[in-house]
């Protein structure tokens, strides 16, 4: 019998390769930042900092970022030819026993997160990925992921991973003693795309 897994979103799950100068920066960076209130009114969502890849000092990590994220695209969306940009990066910082919300990211079409620091595997932490089109009712516990509503994705030093910006997600309870850090992007098509009447040239 043939199976055919009909219209899946797609996640990419890559490490970034830094070395021990690259990750001393990133992580200084990271902790000289003065953190802002990111909406208030919502709990445990209340730190941030937008445009942080746009630091001079972390143009090497942008850059690795992107050639991981070209990967991702041309397999995903078959096009070598398609250019893409960067329009959004921001830091992301969950203090001991925080949470992130659920959402999913707009004006985007491929959205990620690079995490600088491994989380131990029974602290939680996980960025959670939802699947809110499912129609079924019934479900059926896989280790592979199918039929599956949710799927987790843990924290490592210096993984990356990339998935839909329509996808929603939410981040696992930080039980751990430390600050779990990841930085956000997304990306969006740039120049002539698409053919006859659906044809538009992004600037």
């Amino acid at each position: 019998m043939e199976l055919v897994n009909l219209f899946p979103k797609v996640l990419g799950i890559s490490t970034i390769d830094l070395s021990d100068s690259e990750h001393n920066m990133v992580m200084k960076t990271i902790r000289a930042v003065e953190l802002e209130t990111y909406l208030p009114d919502m709990e445990d969502s209340k730190r941030y900092t937008f445009e942080f890849l746009e630091k001079k000092n972390l143009y090497f990590l942008k850059e690795k970022i992107f050639n991981s994220f070209k990967e991702y695209a041309t397999k995903v969306y078959g096009s070598e030819k398609q250019k893409y940009q960067m329009n959004t990066s921001w830091l992301k910082v969950f203090q001991p026993n925080e949470r992130g919300h659920f959402h999913q990211h707009r004006n985007a079409m491929v959205s990620g997160l690079y995490y600088p620091e491994e989380m131990p595997e029974d602290k939680q932490g996980d960025v959670v990925l939802h699947d809110t089109g499912n129609e079924t009712s019934y479900f059926v516990q896989r280790d592979d992921g199918v039929n599956r509503g949710t799927y987790f994705v843990r924290p490592m030093k210096n993984r990356i991973i990339f998935f839909p910006a329509s996808t929603f997600h939410s981040v696992n309870r930080n039980l751990t003693d430390k600050t779990r850090f990841s930085i956000a992007f997304n990306f969006v098509p740039v120049g002539p795309t698409g053919f006859h009447d659906s044809y538009i040239d992004l600037k």
